[in-house]
This record gives C-alpha cells, structure tokens and sequence, in this order.
C-alpha cells in the first residue's frame, strides 16, 4: 500500500488584548495585582479560543434534530436515547473512530463501565435532561481509576458529555414549547441546543507554531518617550489560530431544546 495525504487552507487570523498597571498600582496596592492580571488574561485568552472553535464546528453538514423533525424552526422536544442512537449510528455507520477506550468497572461501591465513546460538548441548560436519561452514568460512577475531561458530567452509551457556556443556544428560533427553556417566550418559540459530537480527528486546530501559539506579554512601567515618568505599563496576550473541520462525516451537530 501507499500512503495517501489531503492538504487543507485555512488562513490564520490574529487575536490577542491587554490591560494597563501604573506606577500606582504597583507602588501602592497591596494586592499582586500583576498576578491577578496575568490570570484573568490567560482565561480570557482560553476562553476567546474555545469560542473562536465553537463558531467553526457548530457549521458542521452532519445535522441531527430532537424527534427527527425537518427544520430548526419545528423542534420542541428535549435530547432522547434515541436521538443520541442516531447520531452514534450515524458515524459508526460512517467508519468513525472513537476519542475514548473502555473504561472497565471496578470492585469499588457502585462503579459503573463506560463504553468506547465519541466526545460530546453542550450547554449547562442541557444537563438535566442527559442526566434524566435512563442509563446516564455520571462521572462519580466512573471509578478511581479513569481521570475525566475537565467540564465532563457522564457518559450514555457510546457517547461522553462535556459543558461548556461557551457552546450557546439559537435564541427563539424552535418551535411553540411552553415547558422548555426561551430567551423571549417558550409559548412562541423555545432555544435550540447544539450538541456537538466528535469522533477522532474530526477536525483540526492549527496555531501558528508549536503546542500553544499564545505569548503572554508584561511590560512593566519604564521611562520612554511617550511615558518620560514610568507611569504606565501592560499585561496582554497575542495569538494566531484557526479551526478546520476536516471530516464532516466523523461529527455531528444535534439539535435539541431543553427543559425549563
């Protein structure tokens, strides 16, 4: 056999900000508040990353909906086992690999297996309904021996569910459900929940050069021409990035309301 490679473009885009310390500050507060800076910074620069992915994968073709319906505009119903089957079908049936292994129960109280699982992120408003699920296992069910994804609440058969507030819902644009959750009014139209499922090396992230493409930056307060008395310094972040989807076939987007 011969080894066979697909090329995909995409083009890198910029983001990055900062803030001001004076002289002030660091003179007189008796708070680290160049430390506090460069924490808040570094989560708001993971933070604009997660959604800048977010905005690419939620345009993924492999489009699921709540009871099967034919339009956004029509559903009205919460996530289901069956809903969750089809999407699971749907990318076995497409050679889909899964991002997790067996986890094996163990002789620990209540410990539970997990299967060989795709990963799935969504909004925190969708949590009670995957967890109303008969046969959701939570992550305390897990066993000591298997280290959850950060932001990861249990499992459903083939499939591991992470939140995220950054995964937001379609505002009003479902169907007339006054028992689910709406931004307006749920009587006219409820929220519409993206879940989003992958299977391994779905799609790609490409930062400029090596594992992580940000450079945190501190410039303290120094005499310069523009600031003669050292009043002014900076604490910022800057990174190139940008997100590909490179099987459409090995993701999914399920659309689901929630319950209110």
């Amino acid at each position: 056999s011969k080894l066979a490679n697909q090329d995909y473009t995409v083009t890198l885009k910029q983001y990055g900000d900062y803030v001001t310390i004076t002289d002030v500050i660091q003179d007189t507060h008796t708070d680290s508040v160049l430390q506090a800076s460069t924490d808040i910074l570094g989560e708001q620069a993971a933070l604009t990353v997660e959604t800048l992915r977010f905005n690419v994968l939620k345009a993924g073709t492999n489009i699921f909906r709540a009871n099967a319906v034919a339009s956004r505009n029509l559903i009205v119903t919460a996530v289901s086992a069956t809903d969750l089957r089809r999407v699971s079908t749907g990318l076995n049936r497409q050679n889909a690999k899964k991002i997790t292994q067996v986890v094996a129960s163990t002789a620990d109280f209540n410990t539970k297996s997990v299967e060989a699982a795709y990963m799935a992120v969504c909004h925190p408003d969708v949590e009670s309904d995957l967890r109303n699920l008969s046969g959701f296992k939570p992550v305390a069910d897990y066993g000591p021996h298997t280290t959850p994804f950060e932001g990861e609440i249990g499992s459903f058969e083939q499939t591991r569910f992470l939140t995220s507030t950054v995964i937001a819902p379609y505002a009003d644009l479902g169907g007339a459900a006054a028992t689910m959750r709406a931004t307006t009014n749920a009587a006219a139209a409820c929220d519409v929940y993206p879940i989003l499922v992958f299977g391994r090396d779905a799609f790609g992230i490409v930062p400029l050069k090596g594992k992580s493409s940000m450079t945190p930056m501190v410039v303290n307060p120094k005499p310069a021409a523009g600031d003669p008395l050292a009043q002014r310094g900076t604490v910022g972040w800057k990174l190139w990035t940008e997100t590909v989807i490179l099987q459409q076939a090995w993701m999914a987007v399920l659309e689901v309301a929630a319950t209110a």
